[in-house]
């Protein structure tokens, strides 16, 4: 899946045939009602069809259904056009987005879990509460992060995720090891490790990508 592009295939005039050639590898599909027939007419593989369908065949569709392509159905009455909600459906698509909104969000949690562990400040709630905001961001994290680690290395798939579940295994492990010997009859040692963790994976995302960009520079 491309990290930073997502394709919206809207309906009108047919697209010129050379048009596939420009869609990047990987960037995920959606059509928009009429959309559909020139995308399947293209050859492109689409992830999401939208719309209310009144203008797309009921043959395309029947196409993309069997073909396992979601469909998103809408009343032919509504506030939005198809193309409004094909791209919706993008912006809800694009995983680094979602990761670069969420991931801020989980090391506020954390370090809130740390200073009403700390201080005592709102008892138990005070911890329970951006205890469940921070695995609830792990919900939004989790599978986004995979499929941008995954991206790159589709000819290989099975090996880059056995290499990526045995990372999550040992990183796991390490945290629950470290808050073990952190140990003092508190729940200041867990809601450090979890805050910790949260301001390493932003600062990893954040950092990592330049410094890759860095090191192919210096190759180059």
């Amino acid at each position: 899946m491309s990290e930073e592009v997502v394709v919206v295939v809207s309906g009108g005039d047919p697209p010129a045939s050379g048009s596939a050639l420009a869609v990047p590898p990987g960037a995920p599909i959606i059509a928009a009602d009429s959309g559909l027939e020139h995308a399947l007419a293209l050859g492109l593989e689409v992830a999401v069809a939208v719309g209310d369908f009144d203008s797309a065949s009921s043959e395309a569709v029947a196409i993309a259904e069997a073909a396992g392509v979601r469909i998103e159905r809408h009343p032919t009455e509504k506030d939005a056009t198809d193309l409004e909600l094909a791209l919706d459906a993008a912006m809800r698509m694009n995983p680094r987005r979602i990761v670069r909104i969420i991931l801020p969000i989980a090391s506020i949690a954390g370090f809130g879990m740390l200073f009403s562990a700390a201080t005592g400040t709102g008892g138990f709630g005070g911890i329970l509460i951006p205890l469940f905001c921070f695995i609830a961001c792990y919900g939004f994290i989790m599978p986004n992060t995979t499929a941008l680690a995954m991206a790159p290395y589709g000819a290989m798939a099975g090996s880059a995720s056995a290499l990526l579940g045995t990372l999550q295994f040992v990183m796991g492990a390490t945290a629950g090891a470290l808050v073990g010997a952190l140990g003092n009859g508190t729940a200041v040692p867990f809601a450090a490790v979890m805050a910790g963790c949260g301001l390493g994976a932003l600062a990893t995302y954040r950092t990592l990508p330049q410094v890759s960009e860095q090191l192919s520079e210096l190759a180059s």
